[in-house]
């Protein structure tokens, strides 16, 4: 293969790999739940929320801050204008979202989880009734671009390989 086709093709698929690894840390989770107690058992509650998570060290207890929120409870939408917003790992293991609103009957947060996400939960304290609490579930939202351009990648890398040369 003649030097200049070959530095194209590895131009290109480090273009290409550079761009599937940039969209790979974009992050975003949906999630949802039921209260299981107190005054409003029953009641169920979703949304999502994006983060970046290119700066992750992946050591000890870290909070990244949300870019994006949107959460739906009581019939009542809420965001990041409604409170700050955080998604906590322990060595790299997602444990949930940290959110308070505390500004709305009920208040209530979404706690992130101890060992990781499976015992995160949402609290509420109504002005009146009983205070309760709800599961919730997380699920990671697959991220179909960065799927996309890694096979192409690696297309364009094999469609340079050597190739005879003609007599």
């Amino acid at each position: 293969m003649p030097l200049p086709r070959l530095r194209t093709a590895l131009i290109g698929g480090a273009c290409i790999f550079a761009a599937a690894a940039a969209e790979a840390s974009t992050i975003t989770f949906v999630f949802d739940g039921t209260t299981d107690s107190g005054s409003l058992a029953g009641e169920s509650y979703s949304g999502n929320f994006g983060f970046d998570d290119s700066g992750l060290t992946l050591s000890g207890f870290e909070s990244v801050p949300v870019q994006s929120l949107a959460f739906s409870f009581l019939a009542t939408d809420f965001g990041l204008d409604s409170a700050s917003a955080s998604a906590d790992f322990q060595d790299g293991v997602f444990l949930g979202l940290s959110y308070t609103v505390a500004e709305f009957d009920p208040r209530f947060s979404l706690i992130a989880g101890l060992a990781d996400s499976s015992d995160a939960y949402l609290a509420y304290t109504p002005s009146t009734g009983s205070a309760g609490f709800g599961s919730v579930r997380y699920t990671v939202v697959p991220l179909p671009a960065g799927l996309v351009l890694l096979p192409g990648g690696l297309a364009l890398l094999a469609s340079f390989r050597r190739r005879p040369e003609a007599a």
